[in-house]
């Protein structure tokens, strides 16, 4: 069995030009990360929007609600802004750390000290 590992190398001829697929990668990562977590945090709100008002509503209820007004898509409401706005916010901090870290590796620093600086400055 063959194990191959990958690494990253960085040419010393372009310092500050960042990866792009890294860039690519870490804006579907921020939109994909919003997604799973947006109908979490719609039972958050709406339990905090009701946080004055009397009875109480649990977790259970107020998903209950939810399902019942709106639907399953209920969950994702307002979602597509969201997600419009943490896609270009995750592909800059991208953007960023690949700066950031491009030049480290060319001031030698070590692989790890370099990542770990970038990520960071991010």
């Amino acid at each position: 069995m063959t194990v191959v590992m990958y690494r990253r190398i960085s040419t010393p001829t372009q310092p500050f030009f960042p990866n792009m697929s890294m860039v690519l990668v870490g804006s579907l990562a921020g939109g994909a990360e919003h997604t799973v977590v947006s109908p979490i945090e719609t039972v958050r709100v709406a339990m905090q929007a009701r946080c004055g008002s009397t009875p109480q509503h649990s977790l259970i209820q107020t998903m209950g609600d939810i399902l019942q007004k709106r639907g399953m898509r209920g969950f994702w409401h307002g979602t597509n802004v969201n997600l419009l706005g943490a896609t270009f916010t995750h592909a800059g901090y991208f953007f960023s750390m690949e700066i950031v870290h491009n030049a480290l590796l060319v001031r030698r620093f070590g692989d790890w000290k370099a990542s770990l600086l970038a990520g960071g400055c991010a």
